[in-house]
C-alpha cells in the first residue's frame, strides 16, 4: 500500500504542476503598453507604460496585491514601453530585468538602464529560443527578436505564455516571429496599427480575445480600420483599453475568462464578458 500511495502522491504532484492559475492584466495606461502577469505569489510585468503612466502602474500593482516583481521585461527602449519604469523600479524589488539589448539616446531610456544597474537587478539580454523562469507550470517563451534588425519596432520582444491549454501571445511593437505563434488570447502589435495583424498572420494564431493597448484619441490613429477589420474576420472578440479601460484574462490551465473595466462602443467586445475553451 505504501508503494501505491507514494505512485498516487507522484502523480497528484504533475498533474497540479502542469499548469497553475494565471491571471493578465493590460493595464489601461493610455498610448503605451504595460501587462501583469499574476500566478501565485509570483509577479512578471511587461511595459511599463509612457513616462506619465508611472504611478497609474505602480497604483495597480500595489492593488493587486504585488510587493516585488520576479520579472521585469521591456519589450523595446521607446519611451511608451519604459516611460514609467524608473517609477516601477523605486517602488518594488525585481529579481531580473530583460530586455533585447537595443538602446536609444532618449534620457527616459537612459535613466532606467541606469537604475537597474545602480539598484544592481540582475540583467539578462534575450533572443528568440530563450525562455524566462516565471511560475511553476508556466512556460516564457521567447519567439523575437532572432537579430538586430536595427528597427526599434521589430526588434521588439516577442513572448508566448502557456499556461495548460491556454496561450497568451505578447507581440510588442512586433510583425515578426520564429516558432508557432498560435494563442487564444493575443495582445495585437504597435497599438492595432494597420501592419503586424495580417490575415495571414491572424489565421496562423487562431485568436479568441484581441487586446489592444491604445490611447484615446491618439495622433496617429490607432487602431486601424483594417486591423480591426481583421481581427473580427478572424472571430476574436476585441477589447481596447481606450474604451475598455483594464482588461484582465483569468487562465485556469483549460479555460479562460475575460473582463473589462468600463464601457465600450466596440461592436466586438462586450463589458464582463466570459469565454471558456476546453
Amino acid at each position: 500500500m505504501l508503494r501505491y500511495g507514494w505512485i498516487l502522491l507522484v502523480l497528484i504532484f504533475f498533474s497540479t504542476a502542469v499548469s497553475g492559475q494565471l491571471t493578465v492584466s493590460y493595464i489601461d495606461v493610455g498610448q503605451g503598453d504595460s501587462q501583469l502577469l499574476q500566478s501565485g505569489s509570483h509577479n512578471m510585468l511587461i511595459d511599463a507604460g509612457p513616462l506619465d503612466a508611472g504611478p497609474t502602474v505602480v497604483n495597480y500593482l500595489k492593488t493587486h496585491g504585488v510587493t516585488n516583481l520576479d520579472v521585469v521585461v521591456a519589450t523595446n527602449p521607446e519611451e511608451d514601453h519604459v516611460g514609467g519604469m524608473v517609477d516601477v523600479l523605486n517602488a518594488f524589488p525585481v529579481g531580473l530585468y530583460v530586455d533585447n539589448g537595443e538602446s536609444t539616446a532618449s534620457q527616459t531610456y537612459v535613466d532606467v538602464k541606469s537604475l537597474v544597474q545602480k539598484k544592481q537587478i540582475p540583467y539578462e539580454e534575450v533572443k528568440t529560443g530563450k525562455t524566462i523562469p516565471f511560475a511553476d507550470g508556466i512556460s516564457v517563451e521567447v519567439l523575437n527578436p532572432t537579430s538586430d534588425k536595427n528597427d526599434l519596432n521589430e526588434d521588439s520582444v516577442v513572448l508566448k505564455v502557456t499556461d495548460g491549454s491556454e496561450k497568451f501571445l505578447f507581440m510588442g511593437d512586433s510583425s515578426t516571429y520564429t516558432g508557432d505563434p498560435s494563442a487564444q488570447i493575443l495582445k495585437v502589435t504597435n497599438h492595432g496599427s494597420k501592419s503586424g495583424s495580417s490575415p495571414s498572420f491572424l489565421s496562423l494564431v487562431n485568436p479568441k480575445v484581441a487586446v489592444i493597448d491604445v490611447g484615446a484619441n491618439n495622433a496617429l490613429g490607432y487602431p486601424a480600420q483594417k486591423t480591426l477589420e481583421n481581427l473580427k474576420d478572424a472571430g476574436a472578440e476585441v477589447y481596447r483599453t481606450d474604451r475598455n479601460g483594464t482588461i484582465v484574462v483569468t487562465s485556469t490551465g483549460s479555460s479562460y475568462s475575460a473582463t473589462s473595466d468600463k464601457g465600450t462602443n466596440s461592436s466586438t467586445s462586450s463589458v464582463k464578458t466570459e469565454a471558456a475553451v476546453s
